[in-house]
């Protein structure tokens, strides 16, 4: 159990990871540039790709939250992995985030900090597909939750 109450009291909890994006105080950021179609496939299972089905031909937004991305590891089956180059790299103690370019666009993941990441550093990240966000571009609605 993540969090346990209504939304509203969730939301209003200071300490809560879910309570903040409930609140508004964190969200998912939505990116203000497209990536140009190119000849790369994301396939998707489960709930993002029951999603994207159900709009199929319509343009989707993808998302995924920092925490869920994983660092030079083992994935699994169908998990989307994400070739990446390091910009910044910030201390946060026992944790990094890294903010990085993958596909032209600035991901962002947050890792422990004995991946020891430098500035500079090209890496592959991946993400287990049931982890993705599948957003409608126009309303910023997350499809998975609304599937």
């Amino acid at each position: 159990v993540v969090a346990q109450g209504t939304p509203e009291h969730i939301a209003r909890q200071g300490s809560s990871l879910t309570g903040a994006y409930l609140s508004g105080r964190m969200r998912i950021e939505v990116p203000a540039a497209r990536v140009p179609p190119r000849l790369h496939w994301l396939e998707l299972s489960g709930a993002p790709a029951k999603a994207a089905q159900q709009r199929r031909g319509k343009d989707l937004l993808i998302g995924f939250r920092p925490e869920d991305l994983q660092l030079n590891g083992q994935p699994g089956p169908g998990a989307v992995r994400l070739p990446a180059k390091v910009d910044v790299v910030e201390y946060l103690g026992h944790e990094e985030l890294l903010h990085a370019q993958a596909e032209g666009q600035e991901i962002v993941a947050l890792v422990p900090s004995d991946k020891k990441v430098r500035v500079g550093d090209e890496v592959q990240f991946a993400i287990p597909c049931e982890k993705l966000h599948v957003f409608d571009p126009e309303t910023e609605e997350n499809l998975v939750v609304a599937a």
